[in-house]
């Protein structure tokens, strides 16, 4: 008989971002566009924060996924995966409208969040997308902006290989030829909760418990 697994709700969490702490990816639709990632030690919220420059040509869109690095949710010996809750505290530096997606890695495949939010504020502004499950992420960078999701999913069963989370950005340039897009966006107090599906043996003592309140109310009300 399998053993069974204790489901532990898990936090991955940063808000230093040493440089080998994080992987940063770009994928560039054209050849005119780059990236740069960097790590101020004050000037966050409230002290270090990773800045990234979108670098952006003319008709083109750049995408920059951030691995956080030292850990992960592996759903084989943590449980399955109930919902995954996302927060992160963003500096607009530029008068584009980025994109903020969460970002998940599992089998080297990458998954995005249907869901968004468009960056256009100044100030370090706090940002969350939460009770996320596998039906809310897509192998397609661009599903919820107008482009319709693959299907394809990470996978959150006990089944499922170790997922790593970071967060990804987005931006693109309808723009005058001869310019450039300067997109920068600082990130501090990275966050992502992983709550496990509760263990069968844990639903059942709490329903034990509940039932054995109830039973404890009654004897009390036949008594009086």
């Amino acid at each position: 008989m399998a053993a069974s697994l204790a489901a532990a709700n898990i936090t991955l969490s940063d808000g230093q971002f040493f440089e080998a702490n994080w992987i940063n990816q770009a994928i560039v639709n054209g050849s005119g566009s780059g990236f740069a990632v960097a790590r101020f030690t004050n000037g966050g919220n409230p002290d270090a924060y990773q800045d990234t420059s979108n670098n952006v040509a003319p008709g083109e869109r750049i995408t920059t996924n951030h691995v956080y690095q030292p850990a992960n949710y592996d759903p084989a010996v943590n449980g399955p995966i109930s919902q995954i809750d996302f927060s992160v505290d963003v500096l607009d530096g530029s008068t584009s409208a980025t994109i903020l997606k969460v970002y998940l890695s599992q089998n080297g495949l990458a998954y995005y969040s249907i869901g968004f939010h468009t960056i256009s504020t100044s100030g370090w502004t706090p940002y969350s997308l939460t009770a996320l499950t596998a039906a809310d992420f897509d192998s397609n960078s661009n599903a919820g902006m107008g482009s319709p999701p693959s299907g394809q999913q990470p996978d959150f069963s006990a089944g499922g290989n170790p997922i790593s989370v970071g967060y990804t950005l987005i931006d693109s340039f309808p723009g005058v030829p001869g310019q450039i897009l300067i997109a920068g966006n600082g990130i501090d107090n990275f966050s992502a909760a992983f709550t496990a599906v509760p263990e069968p043996s844990s639903v059942l003592l709490a329903a034990l418990g509940f039932v054995g309140l109830v039973a404890r109310g009654v004897r009390r009300r036949n008594r009086a």
